[in-house]
């Protein structure tokens, strides 16, 4: 059999760059690879628009609605922003667990100081977490500084607060330990009534460890952490040299 022989010249693909060129006869075909550059390039415009014409945007949400608030300078942008902040209020800026141990003891006396024994209850309860979060919503006019010639913004905050909501929510009945002794004589229902008080006082115990200052000092600093951290992104390259210091206020202060 004879092989048939075409005399159609082979086309060639060769890559260049973003560029396919098939060579052959006498013509050339180029096909650009410009899809997915269209398409990031797409997705740049679309990020510009939310953020704002020229970057100085600040996306705004008031219940359903929004919309877009513009500035040129940065006193202005601040403002859209901690408008913005007011409306999303409690804003989380540090997460903790607490082990609680509470001891209940009972001494019962007979025939007056000769004899007494003691009933005792022991409740446990470990790794309750609990949350300190910053309420937006308190922040006022004067707690906002801008200085445009020194590119300075200083931003005060109340100290942070103890989730109390969630303490109620987390605490499981069914992760409380509770140990109990009669000691060598006593009522019958004694140590059960000293562990069902001290069952009530879980919740009031958790938030009291939680409030000693070793605790309250992380927490102040998460707070001015997290929410320097969090005015910086909201900037973003908006006013690129501007210092954002943010300063907590104790329990004292805010008052």
């Amino acid at each position: 059999m004879n092989d048939q022989v075409n005399d159609k010249p082979v086309e060639a693909e060769v890559e260049q760059g973003d560029r396919v060129v098939a060579e052959g006869g006498g013509e050339v075909v180029e096909k650009r690879r410009g899809g997915f550059r269209r398409f990031m390039m797409g997705m740049m415009i679309l990020a510009v628009l939310i953020l704002g014409v020229g970057g100085y945007g600040v996306f705004k949400v008031l219940g359903k609605a929004s919309e877009f608030v513009y500035s040129t300078t940065a006193s202005k942008t601040v403002t859209g922003i901690i408008d913005n902040l007011r409306g999303q209020s409690k804003y989380v800026v540090y997460l903790h667990t607490v082990d609680v141990i509470i001891e209940k003891e009972q001494v019962t006396k007979f025939i007056g100081e000769i004899f007494s024994t003691t009933s005792t209850a022991r409740v446990k309860y470990f790794k309750n977490k609990v949350e300190w979060w910053v309420d937006f919503s308190e922040l006022s006019d004067g707690d906002i500084e801008i200085d445009d010639e020194g590119k300075k913004i200083l931003v005060r905050i109340n100290e942070p607060e103890i989730n109390l909501e969630m303490v109620v929510i987390q605490t499981d009945p069914d992760l409380i330990q509770v140990e109990m002794d009669r000691g060598w004589v006593s009522w019958p229902g004694t140590p059960k009534q000293l562990a069902e008080e001290a069952r009530r006082e879980i919740r009031a115990t958790i938030v009291d460890q939680a409030k000693v200052e070793e605790n309250m000092e992380i927490a102040r600093i998460r707070a001015k952490e997290s929410v320097t951290r969090l005015l910086e992104a909201l900037m973003g390259t908006s006013h690129e040299g501007y210092e954002i210091e943010v300063e907590v206020r104790e329990e004292d202060e805010s008052k």
